[in-house]
């Protein structure tokens, strides 16, 4: 249940403060020792390769400069992103 919240929450928002939670929280509750640790690391390698994704649609959009206007911020969001879960 608590996994997926997290799961939800990082899909939803993008504040830094909000994903440091995520990733302190899933970084308790992926400890080897737990039984829930094989969810858990799906659940954050979920999370990652979501957000990976996010990156690439973001660098795409940059690239092609959707309509003169450039999306660079948006892509350093999605790394900044990227790297809570990495930290």
């Amino acid at each position: 249940m608590l996994l997926g919240l997290i799961q939800n929450v990082e899909e939803k928002h993008n504040e830094n403060k909000v994903l440091e939670s995520c990733a302190k929280a899933l970084e308790v509750l992926c400890d080897e020792e737990y039984a829930i640790y094989p969810r858990c690391e799906l659940i954050r390698n979920t999370i990652i390769d979501r957000l990976v994704k996010k990156l690439r649609v973001a660098l795409d959009n940059h690239r092609t400069r959707i309509a003169g206007v450039s999306l660079l911020t948006n892509s350093f969001s999605r790394l900044i992103e990227i790297n809570v879960f990495f930290v």
